[in-house]
């Protein structure tokens, strides 16, 4: 259909609903005209032949670029900001540098905690760990069991010495014919033998002299391994130096305590069969002066019994090393183990975590942190803000922000600067969650964009665009210079000065241009009504 004939059915259109008004005013215009002709001027209004009533601005059409896309808004923020506080620690503010407004570098210490308490906890939790790792050691077969199996076995050689001397005792003297006299006699040259290996051993110098050797050795290791427990904020690699040197310690003393029982259990013996040899010269003294066999054969009877007894006795104790620990107490160890070192784990890193620092610098909005209060682990103690730079947050719906994309470029504008071209951002790390609002879960979509030049502040309103499909240099017009009616788009072109309705073909449109893919050309002029306090008002047949 052409444009005359489409513009003929518009008007037969209008002509057949005004019909009947036309008629009903004839005879009143012919009463009331000179009246009119005496208010109004001859001349038209500039809005005349337009389908809107307002003021207008002429606009060039001129080639361009076009992008189609997610529309939606957001406003203008600091390109960084952090909310601080103590992620690990808890405790008493030492030292606060901290004010609203103030400003703060980057690696700039802003609070402290007590330090000596949160040492005083690591120092504890050590020394926990430390006992509760011992008790784990003893009950899996550790140096406490080594060392008391040692002591039994000593024990129970001398135990079955003394019975076999007893029961040999009790056998000859069933058997003996000896006199009394003669038996002591012999019995004394037993003391004598005795006394003698006793004094060998005690002024033997070899073994002093190993004794002197296994505790300077020990001495060292326990120097050692008390320097670096008093290591000032030890590394990881200090740590695992001081469980090494601890082992080693601890064997070493193990090797001195080993040495030294061995050495005391061998006395024993010796100041044993001296003993031994005593009693029986007193008890062969005490038969000759009593005259009677019967006693001295009680008598050894009785240390029989003893003897026995003391060896069924180093039995039993020997046995019970040999009984398997439970495995509930042994669970119950190693649990404890593991709660200490989670325990000492949690007190390095809040000891660690006891300076609140600038990540950036800034400015702080919001804080008010005093010295001596008490604070709490993963709280929020202050604000700061890099207005340094600003950036957009644009508010994307859930529908829209899988078409979003990172490095994308994005169409900004912005309501505090009408009139100006729009700016070009760059889409930022979009954020894996959103915010439930009103039934819809929006994400905030960071936005880069250059600020040179541009009077932007917090809190300003930006209009984005997130293009998904883009045309270049093409016919262009604001987006406000097209309208439609029943018959198709159109726009108000201006010529010799006066507008005259084009039907166009439209493209894509960013809602500031549009697109005209026929209809037009580069160079005329197309007349756009001007949307301020006393915008243009659509008309009949026309809309925007």
């Amino acid at each position: 259909m052409s444009k005359k004939k489409r513009r003929s059915r518009g008007k037969s259109l209008a002509a057949v609903g005004c019909l009947t008004v036309v008629a009903a005013l004839v005879v009143a215009g012919v009463l009331i005209a000179p009246r009119v002709r005496s208010m109004f001027t001859p001349t038209q209004p500039s809005w005349a032949g337009m389908p809107w009533y307002g003021p207008t601005q002429e606009f060039s059409v001129r080639r361009g670029s076009v992008s189609e896309g997610v529309s939606t808004y957001g406003m203008v923020q600091p390109a960084r900001q952090a909310r601080l506080g103590f992620s690990k620690a808890s405790g008493e503010v030492a030292m606060s540098l901290v004010s609203t407004g103030m400003p703060v570098m980057a690696g700039q210490v802003l609070v402290e905690l007590d330090r000596a308490a949160l040492e005083n906890e690591v120092a504890e939790a050590r020394a926990d760990l430390l006992e509760a790792q011992e008790e784990l050691d003893a009950l899996e077969g550790g140096e406490g069991i080594a060392a008391e199996r040692l002591r039994l076995e000593v024990e129970f050689s001398t135990a079955e010495q003394v019975l076999s001397e007893a029961q040999s005792a009790l056998a000859g003297h069933a058997s003996s014919s000896e006199s009394p006299a003669a038996r002591r006699a012999a019995a004394a040259q037993e003391l004598a033998a005795a006394r003698s290996e006793l004094d060998a051993f005690l002024n033997d110098p070899n073994r002093q002299e190993q004794l002197d050797y296994l505790q300077w050795v020990y001495n060292i290791a326990e120097v050692k391994h008390g320097e670096m427990i008093a290591l000032p904020n030890p590394s990881e690699q200090d740590y695992d130096n001081t469980w090494i040197i601890r082992i080693d310690m601890l064997a070493k003393k193990e090797a001195l305590e080993q040495f030294k029982m061995q050495y005391e259990m061998q006395k024993r013996a010796a100041e044993h069969r001296v003993n031994v040899a005593a009693r029986k010269v007193a008890a062969l003294d005490a038969e000759i002066a009593l005259g009677s066999r019967d006693i001295e054969r009680m008598k050894l009877e009785a240390d029989v019994a003893k003897a026995q007894a003391k060896v069924a006795e180093i039995q039993e104790a020997l046995a019970a090393l040999d009984v398997e620990v439970p495995g509930a107490e042994l669970a119950k160890a190693r649990a404890e183990v593991l709660k200490a070192e989670g325990v000492l784990a949690e007190a390095e890193a809040a000891l660690e975590d006891a300076a609140l620092v600038a990540p950036f610098d800034g400015t702080i909005i919001d804080g008010n942190v005093v010295e001596g209060q008490q604070v709490m682990a993963g709280s929020t103690l202050l604000t700061i803000e890099d207005s340094s730079s600003l950036r957009i947050m644009a508010q994307v719906n859930e529908i829209d922000v899988a078409r979003v994309r990172e490095g994308m470029e994005t169409r900004l504008s912005f309501d505090a600067l009408p009139g100006e071209d729009p700016k070009t951002g760059i889409v930022g790390d979009i954020p894996l969650f959103g915010k439930f609002t009103n039934g819809v879960t929006v994400f905030s979509v960071p936005i880069e964009f250059d600020l040179a030049g541009m009077p932007l502040f917090q809190g300003m309103t930006a209009n984005i665009i997130f293009p998904t499909a883009t045309h270049e240099d093409v016919i262009v017009v604001p987006a406000a210079a097209t309208f439609a009616d029943q018959e198709g788009d159109y726009v108000m072109l201006m010529v010799n000065g006066q507008p005259e309705r084009r039907y166009v073909t439209k493209g894509l449109s960013d809602g500031i241009y549009t697109e005209i893919v026929d209809g037009l050309a580069e160079g005329e002029t197309v007349s756009v009504p001007m949307m301020g306090p006393r915008g243009g008002m659509p008309l009949y047949g026309g809309m925007y």
